[in-house]
């Protein structure tokens, strides 16, 4: 019986300009692919060859992303460093994303799916009959006159 591992196809991309690791700007990240065609492996490398890569820091935020502090690779207060710094921005930012959050709840004619993870809020907002009608009568959607 062959194992799914064998037959998947699976490309993974990993960012830390959107994570915890790059919050303040630091841009960096890596593909993994598995069981892709050759001839598409190859393409990847050509593409990736063509690609500046990140500057060191960068390149320094990806391989903490990968391969963070841990008991075989650093001393105890190196990881209890690192742990407390990660967990102290991950509670950073999950408190100022629940602000968001809160604040587009209490706004008029605005709904908003619970934030989950990370800084990324859609709020929907529900526009008036009249908005709606007005701009019809400028032949253009709602959204649209809403963002003129």
């Amino acid at each position: 019986m062959t194992d799914i591992r064998d037959k998947v196809m699976l490309v993974t991309l990993n960012s830390i300009s959107k994570g915890i690791l790059g919050e303040c700007g630091l841009r960096g990240g890596y593909m993994e692919v598995h069981n892709i065609d050759p001839e598409v492996r190859n393409l990847l490398e050509k593409l990736k060859s063509m690609q500046l890569c990140s500057n060191a820091i960068g390149q320094i935020g990806v391989d903490m992303l990968v391969n963070p502090p841990s008991a075989a690779n650093a001393s105890p207060d190196t990881v209890l460093e690192y742990t407390t710094q990660k967990q102290s921005l991950f509670n950073s930012l999950q408190k100022r994303s629940l602000m968001i959050e809160e604040k587009l709840k209490k706004m008029e004619n605005i709904t908003i799916a619970p934030v989950e993870g990370a800084m990324y809020a859609f709020p929907r907002v529900h526009f008036s009959e009249k908005a709606v009608m007005e701009a019809q009568t400028k032949k253009m959607p709602a959204d649209l006159m809403y963002c003129l």
